[in-house]
């Protein structure tokens, strides 16, 4: 399978909801600032503070319009409106060591009202053939039952977390921030302040102090 062609994904069905019993995370955008600057932050421009230098977008044709816009915790964001499934703002990351266990963020703040759609953090690891061999994304966690969602609803910044061991034949990975579904045209996400970065560079301490419901 091609790279283009990985990049269309069916739409994810969306399962019974459970009773919620975790909470959001508490995490300020003040206490995650020195990730997000760290030498060890192989994402290029994370914050979107040089627009669009090292990002690209994709999605099928429709009425979806990205756009960089001077909102969010680290003052500047991606914003997707009207996005239908599978519309994404992406990193393509190099550098990685096969076997080594690393640690995604990023930052989402949503205002989706269509069933079934929602937004989330994605980690795919591609190999010399620009085949996916490995694909991780964050998930409500507070859903227990059915396929896995996103963040969706009018819900303001959280951190999403995906953590993952980099797989043999890995050449690169892409960071994303992902829209599924099929979006009423209203309906808006935003992404920023991205970091890839070894796990073992942050201590398990901070690790569970940048917990939240939203990782895979």
């Amino acid at each position: 399978m091609q790279r283009r062609a990985v990049r269309i994904v069916v739409l994810l069905a969306i399962g019974a909801i459970v009773a919620f019993s975790i909470t959001a995370s508490a995490v300020s955008p003040e206490d995650f600032l020195w990730l997000l600057e760290h030498e060890g932050n192989l994402v290029a421009n994370p914050a979107f503070r040089e627009g669009l230098v090292s990002w690209n977008t994709f999605g099928p044709s429709g009425p979806f319009i990205w756009g960089l816009v001077d909102e969010g915790p680290f003052g500047k964001a991606m914003q997707v409106e009207g996005a239908l499934s599978y519309d994404l703002v992406y990193q393509d990351v190099f550098g990685l060591e096969p076997g080594v266990e690393y640690v995604a963020y990023g930052w989402v703040k949503t205002d989706i009202s269509a069933e079934g759609a929602f937004a989330r953090v994605t980690v795919a690891s591609y190999n010399a053939s620009q085949d996916v061999i490995q694909y991780e994304f964050s998930k409500d966690q507070r859903i227990e039952e059915g396929d896995p969602v996103g963040q969706r609803g009018q819900v303001d910044w959280q951190l999403h977390r995906v953590t993952f061991t980099q797989p043999e034949g890995t050449v690169y990975i892409t960071i994303q921030g992902t829209s599924m579904g099929e979006w009423d045209f209203e309906d808006s996400a935003m992404w920023t302040g991205f970091v890839v970065l070894r796990r073992d560079a942050i201590s398990d301490e901070d690790y569970e102090r940048f917990d939240t419901v939203y990782s895979n």
